[in-house]
């Protein structure tokens, strides 16, 4: 990604948890298209913001690389599975 192009809000909008989910699972598969440039700029700027880059632009580099690596969509379910995990043990005592 060289840059941002500008898009329209609407195509990056969902209307059900369902059109979420498969929006996630095709930016984090590696998809083109809106929601990942929304993704990466969001997370270059992140990265920018907490120091782990030079620049939003090299920000942007590393997210995309991490997408592309798989690194992210493995991170995510790493997160669901804990979370999975915390719900599961918070019911066994309640």
């Amino acid at each position: 990604m060289s840059g941002c192009r500008k898009r329209r809000l609407e195509r990056c909008r969902a209307a059900t948890r369902q059109e979420n989910a498969r929006i996630i699972e095709r930016v984090l598969s590696g998809g083109p298209g809106p929601a990942r440039d929304v993704v990466l700029l969001n997370a270059g700027a992140a990265l920018f913001v907490a120091g782990a880059v030079a620049s939003v632009r090299d920000g942007i580099a590393r997210a995309s690389a991490a997408i592309d690596r798989g690194d992210a969509k493995r991170t995510l379910e790493r997160m669901v599975a804990i979370s999975v995990a915390d719900e599961s043990s918070a019911g066994a005592t309640a």
